[in-house]
């Protein structure tokens, strides 16, 4: 596995920040600085199509992690080390906070700050759509 991540000029210091904290535990990372898109949301939106190119960059790797830029790794991330049988994984967050709708609240956030990507055709299909 390998962790990918895009940061844009404001973010640099925090990817060098990651990719230390990564290199620390032994993880390879492979990082990319691209220009802000115009709007933070503009600029995520870019996401799948940066993930579908690191798929086929890194196609020697069972599987690519994505992390956003500004996160710390502080140990070994066990849990992503021991997915087997697992073509994508992300963090499901139930909240209570009462801003969301109640549909919202029953399923949960699905954050996408960390996102297991492992190589398959339903991956691929899944990034491309």
């Amino acid at each position: 596995m390998i962790v990918v991540s895009y940061y844009t000029d404001t973010y640099k210091k925090h990817a060098d920040e990651l990719a230390k904290s990564l290199r620390k535990l032994g993880y390879k990372c492979d990082f990319d600085h691209v220009g802000s898109r115009g709007s933070w949301k503009e600029t995520t939106a870019i996401k799948p199509a940066f993930l579908r190119r690191k798929l086929d960059e890194h196609k020697t790797e069972d599987a690519i992690l994505w992390i956003d830029a500004d996160a710390v790794v502080h140990r070994k991330m066990e849990v992503i080390d021991r997915l087997e049988g697992v073509d994508i994984a992300v963090y499901r967050h139930l909240s209570t906070t009462p801003y969301h709708s109640k549909e919202w609240h029953n399923f949960g956030q699905c954050w996408n700050g960390t996102l297991y990507l492992r190589r398959s055709p339903f991956t691929i299909r899944v990034v491309e759509e």
